[in-house]
């Protein structure tokens, strides 16, 4: 009895850190971690930003290869690079929320205080462009880390967004100082994707204008197209996916 009781506590703690730990796993709040394609598109996102030193060069490349993403914005890097925001916008891209600080205890924060977070970065993202209230206003929430807990769940009740998760992890922020990592990265994405993926980039990286460069190579190589933002509506379906 004891060794019963043990086992179904171990699979009981297992499961629960699961449930919190992949964002796909929609047992506290359903995501939306893959668009449903007819076609072989897939959709760019880049957490983190903007940062002044590196956004740039990402939305550079984005620009020349006519590819469209959509950009997680940490609020608490928004008002000393609000042309950068604008930038984004004005050149198609879409905006989303990442939090307002990014604090590493972000996961254990009261679903109040998560809710704060979410509102001050929608506020300052607001202020630095209410002219159009960027891209059908700011719905999108990407928690940091991925995780998922029930305060997540309840934040995001109390504030009306919509959960962006991903399919494809690229752990570009894993390998950067291997000398291969380039070719980890862009393997770990290339046998991941499928038509109607969603890509987890960040647009801090040092180097991360060259490896966004690297993949858009690949994927046309394979006839992905990546020219579309993602939707905000019911075309995102709830994703349960392994990668």
């Amino acid at each position: 009895m004891i060794i019963f009781v043990i086992i179904l506590a171990l699979a009981l703690t297992a499961f629960l850190v699961w449930a919190c730990a992949d964002i796909s796993s929609g047992v506290w709040l359903k995501t939306r971690c893959h668009v449903e394609s007819d076609d072989k598109t897939v959709y760019l996102t880049f957490d983190d930003g903007p940062v002044s030193g590196t956004t740039p060069k990402v939305l550079d490349v984005l620009k020349t290869r006519n590819a469209r993403a959509t950009f997680f914005l940490i609020g608490k890097n928004v008002p000393d690079n609000q042309d950068i925001v604008r930038r984004i916008i004005a050149e198609g891209h879409r905006i989303g929320i990442h939090s307002y600080s990014h604090s590493g205890l972000f996961p254990l924060y009261y679903w109040k205080k998560m809710l704060k977070e979410i509102l001050e970065c929608q506020k300052v993202i607001n202020e630095c462009c209410p002219e159009d209230r960027v891209n059908e206003g700011v719905t999108l929430f990407r928690p940091p880390f991925g995780v998922m807990n029930p305060s997540v769940a309840d934040a995001v009740s109390m504030s009306g967004m919509t959960v962006i998760g991903w399919d494809v992890r690229s752990l570009d922020t894993m390998h950067s100082e291997k000398p291969d990592w380039q070719d980890v990265t862009l393997n770990r994405i290339m046998k991941r994707v499928k038509p109607g993926s969603v890509i987890l980039l960040h647009d801090r990286m040092p180097e991360a204008d060259k490896l966004l460069t690297a993949l858009l190579d690949r994927l046309d190589e394979e006839g992905y197209r990546y020219d579309r933002v993602l939707p905000g509506g019911a075309a995102i379906e709830v994703g349960f996916v392994i990668a």
